[in-house]
């Protein structure tokens, strides 16, 4: 097969994909998507399921070995575009990478000071409040996202919501019902502003991925709570002045939780079909390649793809030897993938409702005089307001 391939900022790429898609391109073929994206093109009926070629004999290898692929994975990527159920219905992408938000912190600065990484939630609080300004007025405790894009609430502040008990969405009949105002949003969301208050950077509302990941390089920031990957990029020789510096432990739990294990919210790089391209077979092979086992050993061991979507990848001894250089972090990933999942309720209108709700989380943040309650119910209408008109 002949393949034309194109490359595009991040920061367009959705918007001009979301444009193709909508006027029932058949180009691209295939595309790349993350796991929120995917809820809103299953919706609008621009996919095509993937069932029917990854059963055929005769259009997949006998070596694809689809079941080594992390389980929660793929039950990430299979959804009923009716119930919007994750776990149900077709596969409607395939899995090229993931991440998961333990926490990242600079073992120098914790050793240093004698202190332990956090276990619990509380452990956290208390630390921020330790090394506020540890190094100076240009340091801080946690580094932690606040730009105003979607994905400010999709890594730590998603993760820690649901493990207070916390729901976003529920279906009543046909009705979309929001609860971000219920009591444990409200909790949580105390929570969250006064870490951030306490322990954040300065300037937190123009922290993306990009200032996040290198404020632990540089030393500024004593802890991460972001991508798993965005601190293990720093730690790689070279890469920052603390390389090498760096080392995970998993998410902190509530303190009556503690010893349970943290799960996490997750994210995953997808490839996805579309549902209109006139060359399906042909991209269903492309699509078959970029995810054999034999080609995402490569990717992983020669181009150090973090973190490759199947287990005898993660598993194999190169990939580990490559890993092991980063003190904690495959073992934190091993034993909280299994248990981690898309903390999101599936919805048709995902990135827009998320970036309702981190605009009322910069608002709280930023505005002293804000009333929470107030905020989180205003929150709640233009959410139901969003998903049922």
């Amino acid at each position: 097969i002949s393949v034309t391939y194109a490359t595009e900022m991040e920061g367009t790429y959705f918007e001009n994909l979301e444009i193709k898609l909508k006027s029932r391109s058949p180009e691209p073929d295939l595309f790349m998507t993350g796991v929120y994206q995917l809820w809103n093109y299953l919706a609008r009926d621009y996919l095509e399921p993937l069932d029917p070629f990854l059963d055929d004999p005769l259009q997949t290898a006998s070596d694809y070995n689809f079941e080594d692929f992390f389980p929660t994975l793929i039950d990430s990527l299979r959804c009923d575009g009716e119930s919007f159920r994750l776990g149900e219905g077709p596969v409607m992408a395939l899995p090229l990478g993931f991440e998961i938000y333990p926490i990242a912190y600079n073992r120098r600065i914790f050793n240093e000071r004698g202190l332990e990484p956090p276990e619990t939630l509380e452990d956290l609080a208390e630390l921020c409040g330790e090394l506020k300004e540890f190094n100076g007025p240009d340091s801080f405790a946690l580094a932690l996202r606040g730009s105003a894009n979607w994905s400010t609430i999709h890594t730590g502040y998603i993760t820690v919501y649901r493990s207070f008990g916390a729901v976003d969405l529920i279906r009543s009949g046909e009705k979309w019902v929001s609860l971000v105002d219920g009591a444990e949003s409200l909790r949580m969301n105390r929570y969250w502003v006064d870490l951030i208050r306490e322990g954040g950077p300065p300037d937190w509302e123009s922290y993306d991925w990009y200032r996040a990941g290198a404020a632990l390089g540089d030393g500024r920031a004593a802890m991460l709570f972001d991508a798993d990957i965005v601190g293990f990029f720093q730690n790689t020789p070279g890469a920052s002045r603390e390389a090498g510096n760096i080392a995970w432990v998993p998410t902190p739990v509530p303190e009556g939780k503690r010893g349970s294990g943290g799960a996490s919210n997750l994210w995953i790089w997808s490839l996805a079909m579309n549902g209109d391209s006139r060359s399906k077979p042909a991209a269903w092979l492309l699509m078959e390649y970029f995810t054999h086992p034999s080609y995402q050993r490569w990717s992983a061991v020669e181009r150090m793809n973090v973190n490759p979507p199947r287990r005898s990848v993660f598993l194999d001894p190169e990939f580990q030897r490559i890993i092991s250089q980063a003190e904690g972090y495959g073992d934190t990933l091993l034993e909280m993938i299994d248990r981690s999942a898309v903390q999101f309720t599936p919805n048709p209108k995902s990135i827009e409702l998320y970036l309702l709700w981190t605009e009322t989380l910069r608002k709280m943040v930023l505005d002293r005089d804000s009333d929470m309650g107030e905020e989180l119910s205003r929150l709640r209408f233009s959410m139901e307001s969003l998903l049922n008109n």
